[in-house]
């Protein structure tokens, strides 16, 4: 660093002592851009051998000779902005912070992306080293959005890379960590490139194997978060279906119950009507016959005949004296349905009344009532029950009780 530092010491003196004729403004504006750029390398030189107070004394020479012409101002940007870095070197914030605005009005206005990046990233550091975490972050980020532009950075911004994932951390947000760290091995391969002769020199708090590792356990990270974010919207999906379809299907079941009701109640009230007693088609039976068959039928069923256990079609043609055909053409007739259709119904409207009436019977097991209704199993009771009074007998228990609790005593 010292060779280079003699180097643009000698342009420095090279320029400042050549003499311009008068009359030709080219030759001293350039002469003078010459004599600027070289004090502004010769100062980065000391600052680089930590010869701070030298610097800042050819700082405000630089000032002083970019002040002569308004198409220096960014050159004058650029010696505020070494200023500000030496401040920063010195921990005078405050001064270096003002020094980096100052800096900024010129850098901004040429569009200077590379001397803006590296005036961002001091700026945050200085802003940091206050403790004004917010405001720093938003500089560093100002970095990355520079580099995520142009794909250029400095070395010496390096470190702002590793700022922003130890912040990360520090807020337990692992999506901004993987996407620095993806960005920090971006930077390392560009400047593996860019600046080959300068990598030994950079200071890495992080390198490439700890970056690798780090994306892969906040890639793993991410993705089993992603595997509980959809398991838990698929719990919630699930349980939005069910808990829909639950209550889409009470809301079928109380209608139906409401119907059933409203079937009970129209047979408490209707009186029996009298049957029109007649022959039926193709039958050997008498209009007497068929007459004495009904009327003995009609006092069986209000016996509750149809409770017996085993009760057959021969059974029945017995107790009333008659044969099966007749039997058989009496029920078909004049009960609608064929014989173990008939005694069923017998059976579901006897036991639904007793349920609508009778906590005691409501009390009682699926299998007790099939038993005390006549039903060999509760499979084939559950099935005719639903089948007659289109709700199943756990749920019209069920309902029934639910609509006893709501009544006032």
């Amino acid at each position: 660093m010292r060779k280079h530092w003699i180097f643009f010491e000698k342009c420095r003196n090279y320029f400042s002592s050549k003499k311009i004729p008068p009359g030709f403004p080219n030759l001293e504006y350039n002469n003078k851009k010459g004599y600027l750029n070289s004090l502004h390398q010769n100062i980065i030189c000391l600052i680089e051998l930590d010869r701070l107070n030298e610097a800042s004394l050819l700082i405000d020479e630089g000032l002083t000779g970019a002040s002569s012409h308004i198409d220096f101002y960014i050159e004058r940007s650029y010696f505020y902005k070494l200023q500000g870095i030496i401040d920063f070197k010195k921990k005078n914030y405050d001064k270096a912070i003002s020094n980096f605005n100052n800096a900024l009005a010129g850098v901004e206005k040429k569009n200077d992306f590379t001397n803006a990046s590296a005036i961002y990233f001091y700026k945050g550091k200085s802003l940091l080293s206050k403790n004004d975490v917010n405001n720093a972050v938003c500089y560093f980020k100002k970095v990355d959005s520079i580099f995520s532009k142009h794909q250029f950075i400095l070395p010496e911004v390096r470190e702002n890379y590793e700022i922003l994932i130890n912040h990360s951390k520090k807020t337990k947000n692992e999506k901004i960590e993987l996407y620095f760290t993806n960005q920090l091995l971006k930077v390392d391969l560009i400047l593996s490139t860019d600046f080959r002769y300068l990598l030994e020199k950079i200071h890495k708090e992080y390198d490439t194997k700890d970056l690798l590792r780090a994306k892969k356990r906040l890639e793993n990270s991410r993705l089993y978060g992603y595997g509980i974010a959809a398991f838990s919207m698929s719990l919630l999906i699930l349980i939005f279906t069910i808990t829909f379809f639950r209550r889409r299907k009470e809301r079928e079941i109380h209608k139906k119950y409401e119907e059933l009701l409203l079937k009970i109640a129209q047979d408490n009230t209707e009186k029996p009507k009298d049957e029109f007693v007649h022959k039926p088609k193709n039958s050997k039976l008498s209009v007497e016959m068929v007459s004495d068959l009904l009327n003995k039928l009609n006092i069986l069923e209000q016996t509750n005949f149809f409770l017996e256990k085993g009760l057959t079609q021969n059974k029945l043609a017995s107790k009333l004296k008659t044969n099966t055909t007749y039997l058989s053409e009496i029920v078909n007739e004049y009960k609608g349905h064929h014989f173990n259709i008939y005694l069923n119904h017998l059976r579901i409207q006897y036991v639904t009344k007793k349920l609508y009436e009778s906590k005691i019977w409501r009390s009682y097991s699926i299998e007790t009532l099939a038993k005390e209704c006549g039903f060999s199993n509760r499979s084939n009771f559950s099935k005719v029950f639903t089948e007659v009074n289109n709700i199943s007998p756990a749920d019209f228990i069920r309902k029934r009780e639910g609509e006893l609790k709501q009544m006032p005593d």
